[in-house]
């Protein structure tokens, strides 16, 4: 895929993680779907709606994410290391994210919550559990919750 100038994100544009994209990144729409195993998220940390689906796939918050819309996690496992702030809602029906740095991160949704699959969990090394920053009218857990 060649792109000149900016790129216009009218559906899901799906990455391995090893793509190299040397273009201005939309924002304001369309999905970006990780869908490889590269633990790399190369379009950035600015989203409007972002989603992971790989079963063998590993990827790494290292610095604020921040989604516009929608955060679905559907297979593998994202661990977060920095801040999440969504703007819409958090899904997530298999696969884990794990908090690693509960201390220096938080996840803030505006949206609803929900899990109905795989692990959401933070270690707990540190004797500060993370900040969960929930602002949405419904939160669905069906699976294991664990601060």
């Amino acid at each position: 895929m060649t792109v000149s100038n900016t790129f216009d994100n009218l559906g899901t544009l799906q990455l391995l993680g090893t793509e190299t994209l040397d273009f201005t990144k939309d924002t304001d729409s369309g999905t970006v779907a990780y869908v490889g195993t590269e633990d790399a998220l190369n379009y950035g940390y600015d989203y409007y709606s972002i989603s992971f689906n790989n079963a063998s796939g590993a990827w790494t918050i290292s610095s604020t994410l921040t989604v516009g819309n929608d955060f679905t996690l559907t297979d593998g496992t994202v661990t977060q290391n920095a801040a999440i702030d969504i703007g819409g809602s958090y899904s997530q029906t298999s696969g884990a994210l794990n908090c690693s740095d509960p201390v220096n991160t938080s996840l803030t949704i505006d949206g609803s919550f929900s899990i109905t699959g795989g692990t959401w969990a933070a270690t707990r090394a540190q004797a500060q559990a993370p900040t969960l920053i929930w602002y949405g009218r419904s939160m669905t857990c069906r699976q294991w919750f664990a601060i």
